[in-house]
């Protein structure tokens, strides 16, 4: 969402992560709503170098909400986490 300031970000994040949390899953014998966390990272100017950089920052922010329970929300703070270094290869 180009040009969208950190705030209104957090605003749609929010909803987002509310309604799939209202969603119902419904079988023949069970029905259970659905629980998630999501992690968002926003293009950090001079820092985040490629479109990989900005996937890695909301992966590591996915898997802080994931590590803070369920229902949760994180995004990538840059003063936290760091930037990312080069990628490694296995």
């Amino acid at each position: 969402m180009p040009e969208t300031d950190l705030e209104i970000a957090q605003e749609i994040a929010a909803r987002l992560l509310a309604g799939i949390c209202d969603l119902a899953l419904e079988t023949v014998k069970v029905k259970s709503n659905l629980l998630s966390a999501l992690g968002f990272a926003i293009l950090i100017p001079g820092v985040d170098r490629s479109v990989d950089d900005l996937v890695d920052h909301a992966d590591q922010a996915m898997y802080a909400a994931k590590q803070a329970g369920p229902v949760r929300l994180r995004f990538f703070d840059v003063s936290v986490y760091g930037p990312i270094g080069p990628r490694q290869l296995n």
